[in-house]
């Protein structure tokens, strides 16, 4: 362990590159980690074209990245967006750069949160 850093990530980032590199071993597709034969990944439709302005880039916590049913996974994929792993180290200066973007809006289910909904409707009122 090196001085100052984080464990957790440390461990995390690890992981994520041993599962990685282990999946054409075990038969398993790299992004949705499904048996290579029921992969659905290239069938997918590219929607990225239809909120031309809007780059979507989806955080995942490494465990949900390590599952098959995430369905995260598929939504980055399908709206052409960067899928960002939090404790991947060939990720952190992309997450640090997404997050101190002041054009970055950060969507987080809770009682509280504004739906995309509103926040385009509040986005266009601010423009006119």
């Amino acid at each position: 362990k090196l001085k100052g850093e984080d464990w957790m990530l440390s461990s995390s980032s690890n992981t994520l590159c041993y599962s990685v590199k282990s999946s054409d071993q075990l038969g398993r597709c790299r992004y949705c980690w499904v048996p290579i034969r029921s992969c659905f990944c290239s069938q997918l439709t590219d929607l990225s074209e239809t909120i031309p302005n809007v780059h979507f880039v989806l955080l995942c916590h490494p465990q949900e990245f390590l599952r098959s049913t995430s369905s995260g996974k598929l939504v980055s994929q399908i709206l052409g967006g960067e899928l960002l792993v939090y404790g991947c180290k060939y990720h952190q200066q992309r997450i640090k750069e997404v997050l101190s973007d002041p054009n970055t809006i950060a969507l987080f289910p809770t009682k509280t949160s504004t739906t995309v909904k509103d926040k385009i409707r509040m986005t266009k009122e601010s423009t006119t």
